[in-house]
């Protein structure tokens, strides 16, 4: 399988290309997992200002919250029409579209491929790509980097996870979200090299 890669449209957009199935299914869970209302899961997106100094951290979160709670919901929702742009990567021809797809990935995959006539099985052997304007790119960079935030947060991923490698044969809720965690870097790490001049 080649590695999604990211281009330049000569309209300026940015291109990402080459996606497979799994990594759509993920990146379709970025608005979930940024819109969960858990209080204490969306203080880990606020950081600490003031540490140590508890009174000033709770005035600046007092005033600051509504703010950055408003950007956030912003932020997400441009990544929420930017998604709705995926398209599917030059099909064989129209005819070999099946009549409905299925909205996501199964929990777990059989042990062989379905028939590719099939509607799972179409969407598997397809790859994908998506557009985002590059008046979008800060808000991608920093929902992905929030949405793995709060995905390590509610899965008790800390450095000595993140290091590791999550077990693919028998997944725990944990190595599920490793996995998001990694892929969503992958992407994240493309568009901070588009943003930095490093991709074309």
């Amino acid at each position: 399988m080649t590695y999604p890669f990211l281009e330049t449209s000569p309209s300026g957009e940015i291109v990402i290309r080459n996606l497979p199935l799994f990594f759509v299914d993920v990146l379709l869970l970025v608005p979930k997992i940024l819109e969960n209302n858990d209080p204490v899961l969306r203080d880990q997106l606020l950081g600490e200002s003031y540490p140590g100094d508890r009174d000033k951290e709770q005035e600046w979160r007092k005033f600051s919250r509504p703010e950055l709670f408003a950007l956030f919901a912003s932020r997400t929702e441009i990544i929420r029409s930017d998604l709705a742009n995926l398209e599917i990567e030059e099909p064989d021809s129209k005819d070999s579209l099946p009549d409905s797809l299925p909205d996501s990935l199964p929990d777990s995959l059989p042990d062989s491929l379905p028939d590719p006539s099939t509607p799972a099985g179409f969407l598997l052997s397809q790859s994908f790509k998506i557009r985002i304007k590059k008046s979008h790119l800060s808000a991608w960079i920093a929902s992905l980097n929030a949405a793995r935030l709060m995905l390590a947060y509610a899965n008790d991923i800390g450095d000595t996870e993140m290091a590791g490698d999550a077990n693919f044969e028998d997944p725990s809720e944990q190595d599920l979200a490793l996995i998001k965690i990694d892929l969503l870097g992958a992407i994240q790490e493309m568009l901070v090299g588009a943003g930095s001049g490093s991709q074309s």
